[in-house]
């Protein structure tokens, strides 16, 4: 029993670490996403993630690059205190901007909660 309890406070113990290496920034200007990205898309429909590139301008209008697919194009608003984006292809979702130990990670969010595609710069 005594093991059983260590391991949930070692559970709780990194959830915590790792809610504190990453923590949302504001987004309250979308000239702060303007630039080029480099990560990963996941696919809507499950396999394996590939590399991507997105490339957003200050108004927001972004081209995304998935390796091996058709580029998607798309708008990103604030509207609410949230920035949100609306691809040519699939459903809307949110953005966020993550501090991840000191880098900035941009995170595409499905309505769903999972997340459509990481990038760093």
């Amino acid at each position: 029993m005594l093991a059983k309890a260590s391991i949930v406070v070692a559970v709780v113990f990194t959830l915590a670490a790792i809610a504190v290496a990453q923590t949302e920034k504001p987004i309250t200007d979308l000239k702060m996403l303007a630039g080029t990205w480099n990560g990963w898309y996941n696919p809507l429909r499950g396999g394996a993630p590939v590399r991507a590139q997105t490339v957003i301008k200050d108004d927001g209008s972004f081209s995304f690059h998935p390796s091996g697919m058709n580029m998607t194009t798309g708008s990103i608003a604030l509207a609410d205190g949230k920035a949100r984006y609306q691809a040519s292809v699939g459903d809307p979702g949110t953005v966020v901007i993550i501090d991840k130990n000191g880098k900035d990670v941009l995170r595409f969010i499905r309505r769903d909660g999972t997340i459509a595609s990481e990038f760093e710069r």
